[in-house]
């Protein structure tokens, strides 16, 4: 499989470091999944390439709003730079990774209507000649597309006491005791008032000996800087809710897999993505929004061998969620497609 790798033009550019900043996370995912199948794939000879990568991540056209960073007193649309390419390389399909919500091929019951994130206008453009790389893996997609990972890109191993590193010993086994945990946003006030982060979450907010649903600053203040951080409740917590956000995917979901807090997937609309090679019924546990009250209760009555039978799939296969894993799956299914280049 070969990938031809356009260089970014002065449009991307001037999106991608207005938007550097504050969305690091979103930049880096772009950035590394490039330099990976550049790395594995690079071809500077378009009758060879099956693929053109396009050199920018499609969100960050979709946020330039948000940040005041306007072109012509609009919200800029890629299409110029998609048009160059079509002419360019025509008959090739291009690769186009969008690292968050995504609501310009159709529109979605699950778009975000919030008025700095709404998109004014469907993208005529794209159409079945480009392929998403998509963190939002949804119905929405078409089949061609890949519902891509968020992967966790390195982990975070347990704090290790002063004195255990001292005397060179390793920091007594994690102990779980939280049944389930959310820290986090519980409401978004641009999200209406139906939408699970919309005010839904806070119907089950509070905390127990041994379960908490709160905001992050609350899961400190209780917890301590170490345990009550985002990675320290997942080590403490059997189940992580991961309710979804702006859009139907989470960072969480993927980070509860990794630190091998069993994840209860509460996005209805979310297609788990690569579930030809991911056993996602040995993994986590997909919970209707609408039960949301029942989560309690349905946790507290699995049986031990179920909780462990889960336990031991999470460490067989948190591979999937790091990011060589992760962008391999992507480099897989994309030699499955490369056979359909022309239209």
């Amino acid at each position: 499989m070969k990938i031809l790798f356009p260089e970014p033009g002065d449009v991307e550019q001037f999106v991608h470091q207005r938007l550097g900043s504050p969305m690091r996370q979103h930049v880096r995912y772009y950035q590394r999944l490039r330099a990976f199948l550049r790395q594995h794939h690079a071809t500077t000879d378009p009758a060879e390439a099956a693929f053109v990568f396009m050199p920018m991540n499609l969100v960050l056209f979709q946020f330039c709003n948000v940040h005041d960073v306007l072109l012509e007193g609009r919200l800029p649309d890629p299409y110029p730079v998609v048009e160059r390419m079509f002419e360019q390389y025509p008959g090739k399909r291009l690769l186009l990774f969008t690292s968050a919500d995504c609501g310009q091929r159709r529109r979605s019951r699950w778009e975000s209507k919030a008025l700095h994130r709404a998109y004014p206008h469907l993208y005529r453009w794209l159409d079945e000649r480009v392929i998403l790389i998509a963190f939002e893996s949804t119905a929405d997609l078409l089949p061609s597309d890949i519902g891509a990972i968020p992967y966790v890109f390195e982990i975070v191993p347990p704090p290790v006491p002063f004195w255990h590193a001292l005397l060179g010993r390793s920091p007594h086994p994690i102990e779980r005791d939280l049944l389930y945990a959310f820290a986090g946003a519980m409401a978004y006030q641009d999200l209406p008032p139906d939408h699970i982060r919309g005010e839904r979450l806070l119907e089950i907010a509070g905390r127990g000996q041994d379960w908490f649903v709160g905001s992050a600053p609350e899961a400190r203040k209780r917890y301590g800087k170490v345990h009550g951080s985002d990675i320290g409740m997942l080590r403490r917590a059997r189940f992580t809710l991961c309710p979804a956000g702006y859009g139907r995917w989470s960072f969480r979901f993927f980070q509860a897999l990794v630190y091998g807090s069993i994840p209860v997937l509460l996005a209805d609309g979310y297609r788990l993505p690569f579930s030809e090679r991911i056993p996602w019924q040995e993994l986590a546990i997909v919970h209707p929004e609408s039960k949301l009250a029942d989560v309690d209760e349905m946790l507290r009555n699995m049986p031990q061998e179920t909780i462990q039978r889960f336990q031991v799939a999470l460490e067989a296969n948190r591979h999937h969620f790091l990011e060589p894993g992760a962008l391999r799956l992507i480099e897989e299914s994309l030699e499955t497609r490369q056979g359909a280049t022309a239209f």
